[in-house]
């Protein structure tokens, strides 16, 4: 059984699904499993999947077109590993990537979702990588996911025993991450933030979903959950209610500059 499951949704990614494969197999730690999992692409993906079969870490699993949140639920029913990581087809892992959350998890029994920080890019500009300047938190941040999300699905690892209680909603079709992150945290799910870049995250000038109907959509309502799920807090344990705002407060949370910094989105309308 490997240590680590490595789940990779891809739709219509035959130009980059080799370069993230290729991007695991070439990790310093060698006890995992790679899930690629087809969502009904229409091009050559899966012809450049089948090119690494002779490979047994690898198994594709091909299903209809539903979404990345079915693909990412898909891939933990499969998975086999203690610990699940995310990869998204586009982006790209850093050689130390799966040895750096397998040592903090490992090490501390307590938390159960370890994440990094990230390196955005622009396919077409290299130049303009930049490390990015979202804040990130450890612990019970519960409080600052309420905000907004921070975590890219590509930096995480977490215990697989995570998924018994939660899995990607596949209603939404974006911000399903953000929306599993404030579930989790909510139940006090400990997170731990890694802040050396593990990942590069690819910013598409062709695919500014961020600034679509649906993307703004599925912002609102994961936004409305969580307003829910924090006054739901303050009537249940009115104590950590208090303790995570007083620390937001004490750290000046979310007024002060450093937590609003421009986002690496900008580089798009360079």
């Amino acid at each position: 059984m490997p240590k680590v499951t490595v789940i990779i949704p891809t739709f219509n990614s035959a130009r980059v699904i080799k370069r993230a494969v290729e991007s695991v197999l070439d990790q310093t730690y060698r006890d995992f499993e790679i899930l690629i999992v087809d969502d009904g692409s229409s091009d050559s993906t899966l012809s450049e999947a089948r090119s690494f079969s002779s490979d047994k870490v690898i198994r594709i699993i091909e299903q209809n077109n539903k979404g990345p949140s079915s693909a990412r639920n898909k891939g933990i029913a499969e998975s086999k590993g203690e610990f699940i990581s995310f990869l998204d087809s586009d982006d790209i892992y850093l050689a130390n990537r799966i040895e750096e959350g397998v040592r903090v998890l490992d090490a501390n029994k307590r938390i159960d979702i370890v994440y990094s920080n990230e390196i955005f890019f622009l396919e077409d500009s290299p130049e303009k990588d930049v490390e990015s300047p979202h804040p990130k938190f450890s612990g019970d941040i519960f409080f600052y996911l309420k905000r907004s999300n921070f975590i890219h699905t590509s930096t995480v690892m977490a215990r697989g025993s995570l998924f018994n209680r939660w899995h990607f909603d596949e209603s939404l079709k974006n911000h399903e991450d953000w929306d599993l992150f404030l579930r989790a945290s909510k139940e006090g799910t400990r997170f731990c933030y890694m802040p050396k870049p593990l990942v590069k995250v690819s910013l598409c000038r062709g695919s500014l979903t961020y600034t679509s109907k649906g993307w703004s959509e599925s912002r609102r309502i994961v936004g409305e959950r969580a307003k829910r799920e924090w006054r739901d807090l303050k009537k249940k344990d009115f104590f950590r209610y208090l303790r995570l705002k007083t620390k937001a407060v004490l750290i000046g949370f979310p007024g002060h500059p450093r937590f609003n910094k421009r986002m690496p989105h900008d580089l798009l309308k360079a």
